[in-house]
């Protein structure tokens, strides 16, 4: 990709690739842009963990409005990550008045309409919490057919199959059945008094997810809606459903993007950790005998070696730092044991 990215549509060309969910996207925002989220992390006291938690959610956030088409950037691509990260950060640390102070930065972003996206993003994840602990509760066959369907994107024939049910149409009665229970869970505080909402006949729950996921033809959306102004209870089901289903696509997004970098990030690490084992290793082994001179020279050659190393990869310069930080620290236990 990144041979692509040298002219004036360069994010016009990463955004596509994001939308589509293409894994060079996601690493060459990981090569280019996470080195800087992590440096902004560690200088606002935050951890390595820290930086990378937040570098996903900042991810996260930029590829759904990507997918919905709705990002308009009024800067670099790179500037409005870090600062979609920045002010998850600060989020995270930061009382509303230094939050407030802070956002007002002049780095071109709008960040009233940020801060909505961000508000917007935290609440879903509130929300995707709320769902593990539902399907948790659920338990089979209802947990695995709700994943299968909405996060493994198997069809009712595959379900029907990998549950042992007759056909896709018992499946697919299973689902609903599935979803209204996980439905009165999820809603369980806002309904302790509304137990009629459970006596809806089953063959609104079809009408319901056909509804939402805009299914309907124009003259079924008419009827449907008449009959959602007349009972009160269907009403409350699909407005239940409209936040349930939106839930259910934010956690599979959210997965989707948490596992593409979760991948890059621990190649990335692996390669750092193999280079420092090895140090740590060979510095043992010498550094009671050879003297002050040599094992500098020796800690020097390995510097040399890996830094040539990670440029011929490309790696970024996470990676170097890192291994620099871990050198540092060998070369003051050195001295100290010289004394």
């Amino acid at each position: 990709m990144d041979r692509e990215l040298r002219n004036e549509h360069d994010d016009e060309i990463l955004l596509r690739s994001l939308a589509n969910g293409e894994s060079k996207a996601f690493h060459f925002i990981y090569k280019t842009i996470y080195p800087s989220v992590e440096k902004m992390v560690f200088k606002m006291r935050g951890s390595t963990d820290d930086a990378f938690d937040i570098f996903q959610d900042a991810v996260t956030i930029v590829y759904q409005k990507a997918q919905k088409g709705d990002l308009v950037l009024s800067s670099k691509f790179s500037t409005f990550l870090i600062a979609v990260a920045r002010r998850l950060w600060l989020n995270k640390i930061s009382s509303q008045k230094i939050k407030m102070s802070v956002l007002v930065e002049n780095d071109g972003i709008d960040f009233i309409h940020l801060t909505n996206d961000i508000e917007l993003h935290l609440e879903f994840e509130t929300k995707v919490d709320r769902l593990k602990s539902c399907l948790d509760q659920l338990g089979d066959p209802c947990k695995t057919l709700l994943n299968a369907f909405y996060f493994d994107n198997k069809n009712m024939n595959e379900i029907a199959d990998l549950l042992g049910y007759t056909n896709a149409e018992n499946a697919k009665s299973q689902k609903y059945k599935c979803l209204n229970r996980i439905r009165s869970l999820f809603f369980t505080e806002k309904r302790k008094k509304m137990n009629a909402m459970n006596e809806l006949p089953n063959n609104f729950y079809e009408q319901i997810e056909k509804y939402c996921l805009d299914l309907m033809d124009k003259n079924e959306r008419n009827y449907f809606e008449i009959d959602m102004t007349n009972n009160p209870a269907l009403k409350k089901a699909v407005e239940e459903y409209q936040i349930l289903l939106a839930t259910f696509d934010h956690k599979k997004h959210s997965d989707f993007v948490h596992n593409e970098l979760n991948e890059i990030h621990q190649k990335s690490r692996s390669h750092t950790g193999l280079i420092i084992n090895y140090l740590k290793l060979n510095i043992n082994k010498y550094w009671r005998t050879a003297s002050v001179a040599a094992s500098v020279a020796f800690i020097a050659s390995i510097i040399t070696f890996s830094v040539a190393r990670s440029i011929y990869k490309k790696d970024n310069r996470i990676q170097y730092q890192t291994l620099r930080n871990e050198i540092n620290s060998l070369k003051k236990n050195q001295s100290d044991i010289k004394k």
